[in-house]
This record gives C-alpha cells, sequence and structure tokens, in this order.
C-alpha cells in the first residue's frame, strides 16, 4: 500500500515519462490536487503545468501561456498509474 507522498512521485514520473523530456513546460509541474476515489483503492493526483498555445490573427501572431490540469489515477495497492485524465477547472 503506497502512501500519498509515493503516489504524488508516481504521478509526477509518469507525466515526465508520457510527455516529450525537451518541453520546459514540465519543469513547472506543480501539485495541484491530491484525492482517492470513493471505495479507497485510488489516488486522484492532480497535477498542473504551463503550456504555450500560438494565437494567430489575420493581423498578428501570438503566443499565450494556458494552465493545464491533469490527474493521475494511482493504484494504492501496486503503486501503478492506471489512466490519466484532463482536469478542467
Amino acid at each position: 500500500m503506497i502512501d500519498v507522498k509515493e503516489a504524488v512521485s508516481v504521478a509526477k514520473k509518469f507525466m515526465k515519462e508520457l510527455y516529450d523530456p525537451l518541453q520546459s513546460a514540465l519543469d513547472e509541474l506543480a501539485l495541484e490536487e491530491i484525492d482517492q476515489t470513493d471505495d479507497g483503492r485510488y489516488w486522484l493526483v492532480t497535477l498542473g503545468f504551463s503550456r504555450e498555445k500560438p494565437i494567430i490573427s489575420m493581423l498578428s501572431s501570438t503566443i499565450q501561456v494556458e494552465r493545464v490540469y491533469k490527474t493521475v489515477k494511482v493504484d494504492k495497492g501496486t503503486g501503478e498509474p492506471v489512466a490519466m485524465q484532463i482536469r478542467t477547472v
């Protein structure tokens, strides 16, 4: 059985492995929320990071930075990440 600190570590490692390691956005990866499922079998770890979003119009193009949130579901028994979902705020 893993504790909450281990679940956060697993979730961060999982995110970094899934995304391109050259993305500097993941340098800003931060813990946002921790919860567990109603049945107590999984940790729900929400992580946030910043991502550049190009805005192109007829007059100009700019880069806007947006905050993105993902929730990683971590099995409490095995410590394995089993799912990742977009977390809307």
